[in-house]
């Protein structure tokens, strides 16, 4: 069965967090995805661990590089064997909730759009607190209403030169591959704010944006 959905995590030095991560996304409610696990050369028991999870469960597909390349090049390396029709990042410290896959899957089926973004809370791992209220945007409002063309480039381009309008993360969005493969998004030797430029390079070759109020993501602050 082809996936519709490939979900990249990239691995280095996780392996505390790194089994309620993959166990958020084998309880989904919506099964046709596929799960590429890019090991990044981890010398902690991160390769043990997606090894064993690898043998129980044939959707779930582990890369590893000899040599430690970073984040962004382990994402680029589950695209390049992504076969989902859509694409979905997913940080190891991190987890999703199981209806994640399904909320973001039907709107942007419904919405024939390029992305969907959805809620994120932010939890202080030492204590398990929600830090912040589901959101889906940058400026902590929900949206429900979509984004098209030519609004899409005219007000929101300027989200990636200081006005946070969008969230400029990779994580708790679903991306469309194909959107993707036509922008010249690439690796990059910045040091940082890799999301951010891979969004810069990718925003001229949208044509919607939709998105879903639920929180579909739980990211582990302060790790």
């Amino acid at each position: 069965m082809m996936p519709e959905i490939s979900i990249i995590i990239p691995i280095y030095n996780k392996e505390k967090s790194l089994k309620k991560c993959i166990n958020s996304i084998v309880s989904q409610t919506f099964e046709k995805w596929e799960l590429i696990a890019v090991n990044d050369c981890s010398p902690d028991n991160s390769y043990k661990i997606l090894s064993a999870c690898e043998k129980k469960d044939n959707r779930i597909k582990v890369i590893n590089h000899s040599v430690n390349r970073g984040a962004i090049n382990a994402r680029f390396t589950g695209l390049e064997n992504a076969r989902g029709k859509y694409i979905v990042f997913v940080d190891a410290d991190d987890w999703i909730p199981e209806n994640a896959l399904e909320l973001l899957y039907d709107k942007i089926e419904k919405e024939d759009a390029d992305i969907v973004i959805g809620g994120m809370v932010k939890v202080i791992d030492s204590h398990k607190i929600i830090k912040t209220k589901p959101r889906n945007t940058a400026i902590g409002e929900n949206r429900t209403e979509s984004i098209t063309m030519p609004e899409l480039f005219d007000k929101y381009y300027i989200n990636f030169f200081g006005v946070n309008l969008l969230p400029s993360y990779m994580c708790g969005k679903i991306y469309r591959k194909h959107t993707l493969d036509k922008s010249p998004v690439k690796p990059t030797s910045y040091p940082m704010f890799e999301d951010m430029i891979f969004n810069l390079m990718l925003h001229p070759y949208l044509t919607k944006i939709s998105f879903v109020t639920e929180t579909v993501y739980y990211y582990r602050y302060g790790v």
